[in-house]
């Protein structure tokens, strides 16, 4: 399958930015749906912003961007450090460039979605209006590592706030915004060491603390960024292979960073919303409970078979749809309850794996407030049911003892008027 570079390309080079400093980058809602795509799981760094919730602010490649979009068009506005200082004049022409790097707005989308109807029927079948322009982004393979490092047994919600965390502490303050500071993503050398992994433990990051710690330390110690980028250049396979000798990446995490950071189109992460999905088109898994590694490999086999070359960024449109506050039948929310549950084993000690037989797939650990907040619902809902009957029971204990009463009154009152 070959994607194509979009009509607009050449006004998109050409394209002049707005009056003041809002710019804007020509693109239609077929090819991008930033509501969407920026709120599925791929980057925990993306927010409606608090003055306007039809635009969205976020960070990546060490600047702050607030963008809005059209049918037509994105609106974006950049901060970077020491812009508020100096005053220079920001390069448009280069942040506009970052922008359409960052969508990977070169693949045509439109062109895809039409391949994919064609070879899918399920996939033809879905709303493409309600679950239109959604791509893959290229972030920065650094931060994408970490945050699904986060994401193991985890929800979008709280992998959000590890990845803000981890920001907090650790990076290095780009701009502020409306009244809130906006830091970089931290260096992988600043996430090294014991101070590290206490600190992280107690900002409630569990057993994610020490593989952070660890596996900073094993990249700085295979050559650093430079290592994770030429990832990009060994083929998909052996990237895949290299990502799970890190602390905490199991298959799952590094198919996401393949997919996500490192350009291979054709990695599938496989969690349990894509199971479920799976097993509609390969019926003979509803028999499994759970996700093995063999189940894993025919699933992501299947799927590259039928939707080519970009499998990855079709497997996004899927999972999409599983998402509770992207479904378009219900009311939408902004604090998402779906799972990113880490597969395949985290690599605690080479081995245990070598040992254990454990299941991919593990059940989502809950927080102690949602514990909290089920019992309640579940004594309510338990109370309500039980106090219908009783009070039923308690009205005709009622009845009954007033009718005895007026009889006896009627019994009495009749021997009164014969005396």
């Amino acid at each position: 399958m070959v994607a194509v570079k979009g009509s607009f390309y050449s006004s998109f080079c050409k394209h002049r930015g707005m009056e003041g400093s809002w710019n804007t980058l020509p693109v239609s809602r077929t090819e991008v749906e930033i509501s969407t795509v920026l709120s599925c799981g791929q980057s925990f760094r993306w927010k409606q912003l608090e003055s306007d919730d039809k635009a969205w602010i976020g960070t990546f490649s060490h600047k702050v961007w607030i963008l809005k979009q059209t049918d037509t068009e994105i609106h974006f506005k950049v901060f970077q450090q020491g812009m508020e200082e100096n005053g220079d004049k920001l390069d448009d022409e280069k942040n506009r460039g970052l922008l359409y790097d960052y969508f990977q707005l070169e693949v045509s989308l439109e062109t895809l979605y039409k391949e994919w109807s064609k070879r899918d029927e399920r996939f033809a079948n879905l709303t493409i209006q309600d679950y239109r322009g959604i791509r893959m982004l290229d972030q920065d393979c650094v931060e994408n590592v970490f945050s699904f490092i986060c994401s193991s047994n985890n929800n979008i919600a709280r992998i959000s706030q590890m990845v803000e965390k981890l920001c907090l502490h650790y990076g290095v303050k780009i701009a502020e915004v409306e009244g809130k500071t906006y830091y970089d993503f931290p260096t992988v050398e600043k996430l090294i060491g014991e101070k590290v992994e206490k600190k992280l433990r107690e900002e409630k990051f569990g057993y994610r603390a020490g593989f952070i710690a660890k596996t900073a330390a094993t990249i700085v110690a295979n050559g650093g960024v430079n290592w994770l980028e030429n990832l990009k250049n060994v083929g998909y396979d052996e990237a895949r292979k290299q990502l799970q000798t890190l602390p905490g990446i199991g298959r799952k995490v590094a198919d996401c960073v393949c997919l996500m950071s490192l350009g291979y189109s054709e990695a599938i992460p496989v969690d349990t919303h894509m199971h479920q999905i799976a097993k509609k088109y390969l019926p003979h898994l509803a028999k499994l409970k759970t996700l093995t590694d063999k189940s894993y490999s025919e699933i992501t086999d299947y799927f590259r078979a039928l939707h080519g070359d970009y499998a990855g960024w079709a497997h996004s449109v899927l999972f999409a749809s599983t998402l509770r506050h992207l479904k378009k039948d219900g009311v939408t929310e902004n604090k998402e309850t779906a799972t990113t549950e880490e597969t395949v084993d985290v690599n605690l000690d080479k081995s245990k794996n070598a040992k254990s037989k454990k299941s991919i797939v593990e059940k989502p650990t809950t927080d102690s407030s949602t514990k909290d907040d089920k019992q309640r619902r579940n004594c309510t809902s338990r109370e309500s049911k039980e106090t219908i009957p009783l009070r039923f029971e308690q009205v005709t204990q009622n009845s009954q003892q007033i009718r005895t009463f007026a009889s006896v009154i009627r019994t009495f009152l009749c021997a009164v008027a014969k005396v």
